[in-house]
């Protein structure tokens, strides 16, 4: 079979790769997924694309968040089956082998998948509100509210804060406004 994927070659140099994939006999807890959707970090990815992280040795194909379809399981592999639909940290490859006791969730039917690799982001802002100490009636303030931003504002109301969010973005800010947002600030005005 033929496998797609994104390839981050050199410092900005992005490619988009076709190989042949040969699928190896998987390990005991180990899936073989095909990809249905995966999400672009900007943050994480640009910084890898740079060539400055060491973390993110180039050439190397990036990802963050993925939904694919099981292909096959490892014989240990016992809550899941060829067929299931599941969210996964994966990368921007159409086949790839993951761990199933990595973080791998079954997608429940009801859902439209195109939205599940945002929940990824999601626990991203779900860690300020953990490391937090958020009660009714606090004030907090967000400073940038692109989703991950928003996100953690949205939490922050559902803590029971009063949200201040601040964006250079006349668009985030309505973004956010939309999404309950208390009151809003743009940051490039002065007061």
């Amino acid at each position: 079979m033929i496998n797609r994927k994104i390839m981050f070659m050199s410092p900005f140099q992005v490619e988009t790769i076709e190989e042949e994939y040969v699928p190896k006999t998987l390990g005991d807890q180990e899936v073989l997924v095909k990809l249905i959707y995966s999400l672009i970090s900007p943050g994480t990815e640009m910084a890898m694309l740079s060539g400055k992280e060491d973390w993110a040795k180039l050439p190397l194909c990036p990802g963050y968040s993925s939904v694919s379809r099981i292909v096959e399981c490892g014989k240990g592999v016992q809550d899941y089956q060829a067929g299931d639909v599941v969210f996964h940290y994966g990368n921007h490859c159409e086949y790839q082998v993951v761990e199933a006791s990595d973080i791998f969730i079954r997608v429940p039917d009801a859902l439209d998948l195109k939205w599940k690799p945002f929940t990824r982001i999601a626990t991203v802002a779900f860690t300020s509100i953990r490391v937090s100490d958020i009660e009714l009636g606090d004030k907090v303030s967000v400073t940038g509210l692109g989703l991950v931003g928003n996100l953690a504002a949205q939490l922050a109301r559902l803590q029971g804060a009063t949200v201040i969010g601040m964006d250079l973005s006349k668009e985030r800010l309505r973004t956010a406004r939309q999404c309950g947002v208390d009151y809003t600030l743009d940051s490039s005005e002065s007061s």
